[in-house]
């Protein structure tokens, strides 16, 4: 089994004061927060796979090109 750290190496967390405002844990950041702590997976395209269960059971499965050829619209905010 592969055991992928869960953050990179050197990775280093900021400290912070807690706040009353936020649930434990968590802090405001003035900065772009970061999203992810870990490596991103390389996932080949012919590989990759978009599945969806709904409440009855029912299961869509689209891979790379289905999902790209969805219709979409660009959102302006």
């Amino acid at each position: 089994m592969d055991e992928t750290p869960l953050t990179s190496p050197g990775f280093v967390g900021k400290r912070r004061r807690a706040s009353g405002a936020l649930p434990p844990g968590q802090y405001l950041t003035q900065d772009f927060p970061v999203l992810s702590a870990g490596p991103t997976p390389s996932v080949s395209p012919d590989a990759w796979e978009f599945s969806v269960v709904t409440e009855t059971g029912a299961t869509r499965a689209w891979n790379w090109s289905q999902f790209r050829a969805l219709p979409s619209e660009e959102i302006h905010t």
